[in-house]
């Protein structure tokens, strides 16, 4: 926030070049209107550091944020636009700046072809960002083995129990139920079959399957004709 003020009371440097540095006290009536610490921790996102460790600091404006940056600040030195106001203003510039880019590198491309191309970059970023979540998945495991001498299905049921992953075990019938689909409801009558010959208690999962199914199904079809033979109700003229 310092850095946003003292390049908001820089000269403009010419184009491609940096602003002007002013070294002077940041005088009181900058910080007027409805200027505030609040509304200053916005600013900082629309400037950068462009000198190396070593080299005298140097700030400068991101690109095409200059003049929207110094016209907010002026604007709201002034009194005549809000905190709110100008954030909304930033991230508006932020997005017409992103479609400025995006129509220039995909100048003379169909949109299906922008498109494919976008898809294709998200699809490399999510691989990007599995990548590195796995490699921090696999130094948690060996800090675990190391520092706390646990092996990883201990620390599987640490992290059930501080809520980060699913309890470990089996899911209960009811969440089976939630999420099981035709497809698996026969995928589980057939995975019953084809384990009966090496294990016979299936044979007795199965059957009890078929006798509570067959129950259910003759009570939903009495209870459809039950609703079908109810007499309607005569409206009154």
């Amino acid at each position: 926030m310092f850095r946003v003020a003292k390049l908001d009371r820089s000269d403009p440097g010419e184009e491609g070049k940096t602003s002007s540095f002013n070294g002077d006290s940041i005088p009181t009536d900058w910080f007027g209107g409805n200027i505030s610490y609040g509304v200053l921790r916005v600013f900082p996102a629309y400037i950068k550091r462009v000198s190396k460790d070593g080299e005298m600091d140097v700030w400068k404006f991101v690109d095409g944020f200059e003049s929207t940056v110094r016209d907010l600040l002026d604007r709201l030195r002034r009194g005549s636009l809000s905190g709110p106001q100008a954030e909304a203003l930033l991230k508006h510039r932020k997005q017409v700046l992103k479609k400025e880019r995006e129509d220039a590198e995909f100048a003379g491309l169909t949109e299906d072809e922008r498109q494919s191309i976008k898809e294709a970059r998200e699809i490399e970023t999510k691989e990007k960002r599995l990548n590195e979540l796995g490699s921090e998945a696999v130094a948690l495991v060996k800090s675990a083995a190391k520092k706390l001498k646990i092996g990883k299905a201990a620390l599987a049921t640490f992290l059930a129990n501080k809520g980060v992953i699913p309890p470990q075990g089996p899911p209960s019938c009811r969440d089976f139920a939630k999420a099981m689909t035709p497809g698996d409801a026969k995928g589980l009558v057939q995975a019953l079959v084809e384990l009966y010959p090496n294990d016979p208690t299936r044979g007795k999962v199965f059957w009890t399957l078929h006798a509570v199914c067959n129950a259910v199904a003759k009570k939903l079809e009495q209870a459809a004709k039950e609703e079908s033979t109810v007499p309607l109700r005569k409206t009154g003229s």
